[in-house]
């Protein structure tokens, strides 16, 4: 009775040329026949071969891109090995002879685990990560410049009030100090039954009430100039919206960076054109890594340096 096994080995992977090279070195020691199936998505490429080296060498282009390769290996006591190159790295096999089986599924494990695991979690984890952090980080941070900026404005509507209040109790001293001075007179002007002071002081009873008419009209006037509005902070201050604006915008831009940075690590023939398009993302990623880190870099510094300044 023949015995199987079958089993996903990577689910992410990322196989080059020197990658099936090696397996296909360590699964001719086991096997009589090895030959490769090739798809291609967009094309009508397709192919098979017994000869890794034409492999190797596939152009792997934009219209000529491999979406999956099977690898079919035959010996003798039955033996039949397949590993599918595909959404996952999964093999399977079958052979009347258990320990040259397990072997050769052990060998090929090694090799595929020890070159084409996938070098970092998925690119849409991360960026989800990415975006729900910097989401948070500019929420609180955004909903901090707003509080600081109304409690300002608070804290100057309460000194000018305190300003104002100041000068109405210094006009009610002063006012309360003119009209005892007129009592003064009034009082004297009658114990002497002095007509004429008597008159004066008539006449400065009547040109003080016209100050304190003239006086209480400017201080309607004023406050009917100043709008309800104006006590109120700006609306930015206090807009629910605009803080969302800022925390979602701050987010784009932070998955849009990730999206640059972050390397993708699914499922990738490492093969001809996609060898070396991958070589200068990796060079472009490095450049904006390193452009981004001295940027930091020198604000922190600039930073340090305004604060050391004598003021």
């Amino acid at each position: 009775m023949a015995t199987q096994v079958a089993n996903p080995v990577l689910e992410h992977f990322r196989v080059g040329e020197d990658d099936f090279r090696d397996l296909d070195s360590v699964v001719r020691r086991h096997c009589d026949s090895v030959t490769y199936y090739v798809h291609k998505g967009r094309s009508l490429g397709d192919y098979q071969t017994d000869d890794v080296e034409v492999l190797a060498k596939d152009r792997n282009g934009a219209e000529t891109k491999i979406e999956s390769v099977l690898l079919h290996a035959t010996g003798t006591e039955g033996l039949k090995f397949n590993i599918e190159f595909n959404d996952e790295l999964v093999m399977h096999g079958e052979c009347e002879d258990r320990a040259r089986l397990v072997l050769l599924a052990t060998d090929a494990r090694s090799v595929m685990r020890d070159r084409m695991k996938g070098r970092t979690p998925r690119r849409k984890a991360i960026l989800q990560v990415i975006a729900v952090v910097f989401f948070i980080l500019s929420y609180l941070g955004f909903q901090q410049i707003q509080t600081s900026a109304s409690n300002r404005f608070n804290a100057a509507q309460l000194a000018q009030a305190s300003q104002s209040d100041t000068a109405t109790r210094q006009e009610l001293a002063s006012t309360i100090a003119s009209t005892q001075r007129v009592l003064s007179q009034a009082t004297s002007a009658l114990s002497r039954h002095d007509h004429n002071a008597e008159v004066d002081f008539l006449v400065q009873q009547q040109i003080q009430q016209l100050r304190q008419q003239i006086s209480s009209d400017k201080g309607s006037m004023a406050s009917i100039g100043e709008t309800p509005g104006n006590q109120d902070p700006p609306g930015w201050t206090t807009s629910g919206w605009l803080l969302l604006a800022v925390a979602s915008a701050t987010a784009a831009v932070a998955v849009g960076v990730g999206y640059l940075v972050t390397p993708s690590s699914g499922s990738i023939f490492l093969i001809g054109d996609e060898k070396r398009r991958q070589d200068r993302a990796d060079r472009r990623r490095t450049q904006i890594i390193w452009t981004i880190g001295g940027g930091f870099a020198v604000s922190v510094v600039a930073s340090l340096f305004l604060t050391l300044l004598p003021h």
